[in-house]
């Protein structure tokens, strides 16, 4: 288990990381919890991937989904957001003003909404849904047990141990050609071309993007955007990254150009802006009721 400590102008948290025991490797990639008082009145998460299976312990949360002026709905326990290919933009429920933030969430791998729920991963995607209208009454139970846990290893098992029985009922074997081109984005992802991975796979480009979405939740080629993207970002992270042009191309873009399409689509920044503005635990950039960043 991993920990690490943040006070910023948005307040003081903690956040610790624990890997998935070994029956929901497949399913799940990493355990997170974090928690601390927070002051701020919007966050736009950026997206990553993965899907995230969360319980809240704190006040509810707004989540706003189609952009940052979209359709909102109020989360109080728990919810399953799926693979977004554009920010999502949350809130607390309450306003403005200081509040105790308690998350403990299943960062899941990145086929493993349709591996561990057995739900077709496009169903979800750019989505947020309720647990308890996947799992009813369950999500009640689990949400006042893990309040009344003391430790985040505590946590962390009991809810290993509701996926585990959840996987027990639901899950479903990905596609071996998925898995086989995830890996492949993974190791090269500044080569986007699909026809590629379709030649080596000796798949055709229709039926990998009909099995990418339904195990995925999008089509390879906007799975492999998203891991360049994040790759870039890591890279511009660094000191002395160099120039945007040179760093564009290098990242597997054709220009500049493209590279700030991207940042329009899963960042809405340019990437100046974004780097600039992007929390100190790289998920996030939280405004005040102002609409100034909060760093």
């Amino acid at each position: 288990m991993s920990a690490q400590e943040f006070d910023t102008a948005a307040g003081q948290w903690s956040m610790q990381m624990a890997a998935a025991p070994q029956y929901l490797s497949g399913h799940v990639a990493l355990f997170l919890e974090t928690r601390g008082s927070v002051c701020y009145t919007l966050e736009k998460l950026i997206p990553d991937g993965h899907a995230i299976f969360m319980i809240n312990l704190g006040p509810p949360q707004m989540v706003v989904e189609g952009g940052e002026n979209g359709v909102s709905s109020n989360h109080v326990r728990a919810w399953l957001s799926g693979i977004h290919d554009r920010p999502l933009y949350t809130a607390p429920v309450a306003g403005n003003g200081a509040f105790h933030t308690h998350f403990i969430a299943a960062s899941l791998t990145f086929s493993g909404v349709y591996s561990l729920f057995g739900i077709a991963a496009s169903e979800v995607a750019n989505r947020v849904i309720d647990a308890e209208l996947l799992f009813g009454e369950k999500i009640r139970h689990l949400h006042d047990q893990m309040g009344e846990l003391d430790t985040t290893p505590q946590r962390f098992a009991l809810l290993a141990g509701f996926l585990q029985k959840i996987s027990e009922k639901r899950s479903r074997p990905v596609h071996p050609g998925v898995l086989e081109a995830i890996e492949k984005t993974l190791h090269n992802p500044y080569d986007l071309r699909v026809s590629g991975l379709c030649q080596q796979l000796d798949i055709s480009r229709k039926h990998l993007n009909t099995v990418y979405r339904q195990n995925v939740g999008v089509s390879p080629k906007t799975f492999a955007r998203l891991v360049r993207f994040h790759a870039i970002v890591d890279r511009l992270s660094r000191p002395h990254f160099g120039d945007w042009a040179g760093r564009a191309i290098d990242a597997g873009y054709f220009d500049q150009a493209h590279m700030h399409r991207d940042f329009a689509q899963f960042a809405a920044e340019p990437p100046g802006a974004f780097m600039q503005q992007i929390s100190d635990d790289g998920m996030s950039i939280v405004y005040d009721a102002e609409h100034n960043v909060l760093r």
